[in-house]
């Protein structure tokens, strides 16, 4: 016996040290004896665990999907204006949307406005006038004049983290104003360069954020900070500046960059290498658009049919799914320098916000009009981007496949916890005209689609009628599943084909489970009751989407059981672990949805149930 226990002391020694090589650890999850769930509804098996740990670190982290996309970084204003039209550059001057180039420029241009603001409050004749005078003219003035050259930014960043008028935290009691002119002065810092102008931009950024989320920009009476110049701001200016000041490449095709000129010994890495993204000011940039987009600042033009459906917004939406799609903003170190969050987790709320602005602005009947329509723009933006650089792991890319899977997973989020209808829909909308684009070999999707929709949805219809009677949002989750599903089942059916271009396989399959997920995610967040804990839908309900559910189970298997030469095939290696992690979380959600029918089963095979069937049931056959 105390051998057989020293045997599996030492089994068990060995096994947890294999796991923590491979980048996993043991926990109540996992059962270490077979491999089965404890529970049978959540946690992992070992191989399962080791695989995804494998994933991780082999398809997450190898940057798959990502192009240049961004061809300089803070061009000087004089070169920007040179190229742009008239009508543009006056827009670009009235909202402030270009960038200090040095912090010469930038402590200019605030004397300049101490120097007016000094004039125009030399007598003051209110209350409110004398504090401002008193607490921020005087002492900013003093700061600018007499502060050292090497300790002006460090004394301006702890005047705005400190002092009383500008942090709206005065204990007067005169309601005071922070002058439109050095908000818009913070505003361009917070845009400007973080090599140029230091942690005073993070400091400036999140002062304006804040005005922005607490309403302290509102006249309500109180102290309040005047951003009306931001009120100016139309959607579209976000990929006006994009493009003219942070240099994104937002024409058709792969990025273009610039030749060298004849005399300048420059090497071609060393060109790609000049234009590495300034990560902070473009996250600065970022947060504050989230921002005013969440307030509803930016104006969408184009609110009906005949004007083209929020084109501003469109055009928003594609230039941030361009920007994501950038190699640097996934790798450059600027990002962790000071910043709370990371440049890549701030695209998706972004993307969120530019979603939801529409969806409030746009009239309720144009809405679904105009989700279509981006959805499409936003998979033509994606498309034909050419192959990774030589040597990267996507380098065999050719038909540019895998910035669409990337920009489906990535650009918006359909977590449960952030779940929103209108984020949800678009996620829906673009990951089936993006499956639709990868998979373009099926020439009758609408056809395979209603069939199965059909099929699945037969016992919700009470009558002949083809219409199928349910909620809106069951009938799109049901379609995205759906949608799922014919994609998965035309793979499985030419694995020859879609052998003959792994990263099209690889791109196919992830849009296909993003495609199935947002379905889940619809319909898990929808089919339960916050008020009362129920779930909504009915018994027919759920065993619909638990067929399609049961269907792409079986389906991921199916698929994960030809991808055999994973060894030699990185990409195969990463669709195997990748239907792991999807049949894993199709299973949860087939096990909600089917609770319904379990609970039949159970009955009918009861004593107690039969013998309580009323009489007229007991006489039918």
């Amino acid at each position: 016996t105390n051998a057989a226990t020293k045997k599996k002391r030492g089994t068990y020694a060995r096994r947890k040290l294999s796991d923590a090589i491979d980048g996993i650890g043991s926990d109540s999850e996992t059962d270490d004896e077979d491999g089965k769930w404890v529970d049978g509804s959540s946690g992992m098996t070992r191989e399962q665990k080791r695989s995804e740990a494998a994933a991780k670190m082999t398809g997450e982290q190898s940057l798959l999907g990502l192009r240049r996309m961004f061809l300089s970084i803070g061009r000087p204003v004089d070169e920007t204006k040179k190229k742009m039209s008239s009508r543009k550059q006056k827009q670009c001057e009235e909202l402030g949307f270009y960038l200090f180039n040095t912090r010469e420029e930038a402590k200019k241009d605030l004397k300049s406005i101490m120097t007016a603001l000094e004039k125009s409050h030399h007598n003051p004749s209110t209350d409110a006038q004398s504090a401002l005078r008193k607490d921020f003219i005087d002492p900013l003035s003093k700061l600018v004049k007499k502060s050292p050259q090497k300790l002006f930014w460090i004394n301006m960043t702890f005047f705005l983290h400190h002092n009383p008028i500008v942090t709206l935290r005065s204990e007067r009691t005169c309601a005071f104003v922070i002058p439109e002119v050095f908000c818009k002065w913070m505003w361009k810092v917070s845009c400007s360069s973080y090599r140029v102008m230091g942690k005073i931009t993070l400091s400036t950024c999140q002062l304006l954020v804040r005005y922005l989320r607490e309403k302290l920009d509102v006249d309500d009476f109180q102290s309040y900070a005047d951003l009306s110049f931001l009120k100016k701001f139309k959607i579209d200016h976000i990929a006006l500046c994009l493009e003219n000041d942070f240099g994104l490449w937002l024409k058709p095709g792969p990025a273009v960059f610039p030749k060298v000129e004849p005399g300048i010994k420059t090497e071609e890495k060393d060109i790609k290498d000049a234009s590495t993204l300034d990560a902070v000011a473009l996250k600065n940039f970022f947060v504050l658009c989230t921002a005013l987009l969440d307030r509803d600042y930016f104006c969408i033009a184009g609110n009906g049919a005949e004007n083209g459906v929020g084109k501003g917004a469109t055009s928003a939406l594609v230039s941030v799914t361009r920007a994501s799609l950038d190699v640097g903003l996934w790798t450059s170190d600027s990002y962790s320098s000071g910043c709370a969050r990371m440049l890549p987790s701030v695209i998706p709320d972004l993307s969120a916000s530019i979603v939801k602005s529409a969806a409030r602005q746009i009239a309720k009947e144009c809405v679904e009009e105009w989700m279509t329509n981006t959805a499409e723009s936003v998979v033509e933006s994606c498309c034909n981007l050419a192959a990774g650089d030589p040597g990267s792991t996507d380098a065999d890319d050719a038909h540019g496949n895998l910035p669409l899977a990337t920009v489906v997973t990535k650009l918006l989020t359909r977590e449960v916890a952030e779940f929103s209808s209108d984020v949800a829909l678009m996620k829906m909308y673009l990951a089936e005209r993006a499956l639709r684009s990868c998979l373009h070999d099926i020439t009758d999707w609408d056809d395979k689609v209603k069939e199965l929709m059909d099929s699945r949805c037969r016992e919700l219809s009470n009558d002949d009628s083809d219409e199928i009677p349910c909620t809106e949002m069951f009938f799109h989750a049901t379609h995205a599943v759906v949608t799922a599903e014919v994609g998965l089942e035309w793979i499985e059916k030419h694995m020859e084909l879609m052998m003959q271009d792994k990263s099209r396989f690889l791109a196919a399959v992830q849009i296909a489970g993003e495609c199935a997920l947002v379905g889940v995610a619809l319909f898990r967040c929808t089919n339960l009751d916050n008020e009362t804990g129920k779930f909504k839908y009915s018994t027919e309900e759920n065993d619909a989407i638990c067929e399609s559910l049961t269907n792409l189970e079986d389906l991921c298997n199916g698929v994960k059981m030809e991808c055999r030469a994973v060894i030699a095939y990185p990409h195969l290696r990463r669709v195997k672990e990748y239907l792991t992690r999807l049949g894993k979380s199709i299973g949860g959600t087939r096990g909600i949805s089917s609770k319904d029918q379990r609970k039949r089963m159970r009955e009918q095979g009861s004593l107690d149930s039969w013998i309580a069937r009323p009489f007229d049931s007991l006489n039918s056959p």
